[in-house]
């Protein structure tokens, strides 16, 4: 059984709610591990198609346009990902802070920081756009010996895109039509979207760092809350109850205990 404390106002209950969600929000939240997780796959379809095309008759001729299908759909899921976590991060720290906020104008600032410093990620975020209306197109699969020998890969596969159609079927390029035209009529994919994931990752450093401190500013309200609770072993529980016409319910949260008074010392 629980053992019984006491009750608290609703407003001390309020309080306490929110610092252990800012303690909470210290967790990767799904959008940033899904980004992370969708790029670790392409890398490896890419890797896992670039072995299957080598081995060619070796064992069965490989049915190369489903093998490129599968890393451009593996893209698309991945530029999704990157969309998703931009705005997933953009609304949190909207309602957290506020749009006028110095938290969410270190944020922009990271992105728009990002967007210029990074080709890679100014590419990618294009790009969404670009095949949310006109598709993915893979114009040519460039196969040649690799620059350094692997005894499973005995071809180099590259997945090229076409300079001059992304400019013809697309016109809302912004800066990057720039790039584009800086760059070989046909050029490869794969690297521009690791140059991404370089600002992406900047970009999520600066969110850590402003939960970061949210979750710092929360340890001395815990802190206050645990006092009371002094003599409990173990991981205390804060339970919001409410009891209803028909029915009741019954809401725990953590209150982050060992964080708090590691915090604290």
């Amino acid at each position: 059984m629980w053992p019984w404390v006491g009750a608290c106002p609703e407003a001390e209950w309020a309080e306490l709610d929110e610092a252990a969600s800012a303690i909470d929000q210290l967790a990767p939240p799904f959008h940033c591990i899904l980004v992370e997780r969708n790029f670790k796959q392409l890398q490896a379809l890419h890797q896992f198609v670039s072995i299957i095309i080598s081995l060619g008759k070796q064992f069965a001729i490989p049915n190369r346009k489903q093998l490129i299908e599968t890393v451009m759909a593996a893209t698309v899921n991945w530029l999704t990902s990157m969309r998703m976590f931009l705005d997933h991060e953009e609304t949190h720290l909207k309602r957290q802070f506020g749009e006028s906020s110095a938290e969410f104008a270190a944020f922009k600032a990271a992105t728009v920081k990002a967007y210029d410093n990074e080709v890679g990620y100014r590419f990618a975020y294009e790009f969404r756009n670009y095949v949310q209306h006109c598709g993915l197109p893979v114009n040519q699969v460039d196969i040649t010996s690799p620059a350094i020998s692997d005894n499973l890969i005995t071809q180099d596969i590259k997945l090229l895109l076409d300079r001059d159609t992304l400019l013809a079927q697309f016109h809302k390029w912004k800066r990057v039509k720039l790039d584009l035209q800086a760059m070989r009529a046909k050029f490869e994919l794969l690297p521009l979207l690791e140059d991404a994931m370089t600002g992406i990752r900047a970009v999520n450093r600066v969110c850590m760092d402003l939960d970061f401190d949210k979750a710092l500013a929360a340890v001395p309200i815990l802190a206050a809350g645990l006092e009371r609770l002094d003599g409990f072993a173990g991981e205390p529980m804060l339970f919001r109850y409410k009891q209803g016409p028909q029915s009741a319910s019954l809401t725990p949260r953590p209150l982050h205990a060992s964080a708090v008074r590691h915090c604290r010392q």
